[in-house]
């Protein structure tokens, strides 16, 4: 039996109010299902997300339900993965859905067999239901390579937005980087290094869902900064470890743009708990980190960097006022 073309990978956790949605948006797209793969992982989803949609997929092929512990989003994500059995791979979150005819649109583009397709998207509000496009990346784009893309686009997250060769992803170890929040930022950075071209399909394709409460990310909490935190350490470690010198400067400003994030999330975070414990306890690896790459920064950046590394808490502080 021939593989399937693409796998679809749907994570799944008490998202009863949008997974019919969501998965009624991959199935109904007009194309013959036998060259689709949909593996959806139940996350240990505590309510009726896997029940609501056992009508919709009973009877087709290819359709893969893993159970599993809750385990988080990025390890989900990874079980699917390697489960997987397509050629190329995305990842769909299950509060969004794509466009009709979009699998249409997708496999006309993908004849070409490029490494990786980016897509653009559009925000749909969930209080009112209005669209808007955000990070819209040109076709232009279609002629550069993964690093160079990532150093002239914009708004390179979320994950969702690529269609990938699924051997690029397992010969090259990216999965997702288990139990934390902002994955995406650590995840594509890795992605974009290996890919040899990106070839970007012009009509928004992917409906990211901009939810009035309940997502994951919604709130600061401490789960959000040690997220970053930890991006910020990999990103760093990935920069010196796997990245060819000539395109370590790229990857060490990238770096330096997930610290201002953390910083940025710090200020917010501090303002509600008064907690500087976090800080602290990774304060040897983003040290580390931050030496690693000042070199390669412009002169303003590198004054950010030896002014944190001077004095933390007082770098975060003054960042606080300058957000007042």
């Amino acid at each position: 039996m021939q593989p399937p073309f693409l796998s679809i990978i749907v994570p799944v956790y008490n998202v009863e109010k949008y997974i019919e949605k969501c998965i009624s948006s991959i199935v109904n797209q007009g194309v013959a299902f036998q060259d689709v793969e949909l593996i959806i992982v139940n996350d240990g989803t505590k309510d009726r997300s896997v029940e609501l949609i056992q009508p919709i997929i009973a009877g087709l092929p290819n359709v893969v339900l893993i159970n599993q512990e809750n385990a988080g989003l990025s390890v989900a994500r990874n079980v699917g993965l390697r489960a997987a059995k397509g050629e190329y791979v995305w990842f769909v979150d299950s509060d969004d859905t794509i466009a009709p005819q979009a699998l249409p649109i997708l496999f006309q583009k993908m004849e070409s067999r490029k490494d990786c397709y980016g897509l653009n998207l559009l925000w749909v509000n969930e209080s009112d239901g209005k669209q808007n496009a955000v990070g819209v990346w040109p076709l232009s784009a279609s002629e550069l390579s993964g690093v160079d893309f990532m150093k002239k686009m914009n708004h390179l997250t979320p994950v969702q937005r690529y269609v990938v060769k699924r051997n690029i992803l397992l010969d090259n170890q990216l999965f997702f980087f288990p139990k934390i929040l902002h994955e995406d930022l650590e995840y594509v950075p890795r992605l974009l290094y290996y890919v040899k071209g990106v070839d970007v399909v012009e009509e928004p394709l992917y409906y990211y869902l901009r939810r009035v409460s309940g997502s994951i990310t919604a709130n600061i909490s401490e789960r959000n900064i040690v997220g970053l935190v930890q991006g910020v350490i990999s990103i760093n470690h990935f920069t010196e470890e796997c990245v060819a010198m000539e395109y370590r400067a790229i990857y060490r400003e990238k770096v330096y743009e997930l610290f201002q994030h953390f910083i940025h999330k710090y200020t917010e975070y501090i303002d509600n708990n008064n907690d500087w414990s976090l800080l602290y306890l990774y304060l040897a690896d983003i040290k580390k980190a931050m030496k690693n790459i000042k070199s390669s920064l412009p002169l303003k950046e590198q004054l950010h960097v030896n002014c944190f590394l001077i004095s933390p808490r007082n770098y975060v502080r003054y960042r606080k006022s300058r957000l007042k």
